[in-house]
């Protein structure tokens, strides 16, 4: 992860994962768990902490390839983090929605939205899914596209996102629907 992000869409889309994470409020505020962030270094919190592990990976790769095929591929695998994080806020947003409409109860010690450093603690299976495709298969799927093996990639990070998120998808459905046939959808 990395903030601030110059990409309007990325942006969006690494904010609703941050708040996910606990990391910032659903109003975009930073919360203490952006300390653990901080000392852990799990992010690059400024633009130039970021570009200075860029500009180290690519004298890294340097050492074998052309600069310019070393630029070209971190930008390649740049992108299927902002398609893997696209992924992850709509599952997130799936989920949220069936908080929001009463479907799903939400835990009276957790914030109003998923979080996905719950996974031990969640009491539905379609949270389990979504702490899954975020936790695991978004790690694998960039890993892959950084360690340049399009195989891991795709089948163990990719494609398991992509099923992760058309079984979040179908779980909604099904519980939407039993929902209305209950009367409980607000």
């Amino acid at each position: 992860m990395r903030l601030p992000e110059k990409d309007p869409e990325w942006l969006g889309f690494r904010q609703k994962i941050l708040i996910g994470l606990g990391v910032l409020t659903p109003e975009g505020q930073p919360t203490a768990r952006l300390e653990v962030v901080k000392v852990g270094k799990l992010a690059r919190l400024t633009g130039e902490e970021w570009q200075a592990e860029r500009d180290r990976m690519i004298r890294v790769c340097s050492n074998c390839h052309s600069q310019a095929f070393a630029q070209q591929n971190l930008e390649a695998a740049d992108s299927i983090i902002k398609d893997s994080d696209k992924l992850v806020a709509q599952a997130i947003d799936i989920v949220e929605g069936l908080y929001k409409d009463g479907i799903l109860e939400r835990p009276k010690d957790r914030p109003p939205v998923p979080d996905l450093l719950r996974f031990y603690e969640v009491k539905y299976p379609i949270e389990q899914k979504l702490y899954t495709m975020f936790l695991e298969h978004r790690m694998r799927s960039f890993q892959g596209a950084f360690h340049m093996n399009p195989d891991y990639q795709h089948w163990y990070g990719w494609a398991e996102m992509k099923r992760d998120l058309a079984e979040i998808r179908e779980e909604a459905a099904q519980l939407r629907s039993s929902a209305k046939v209950a009367g409980r959808e607000r």
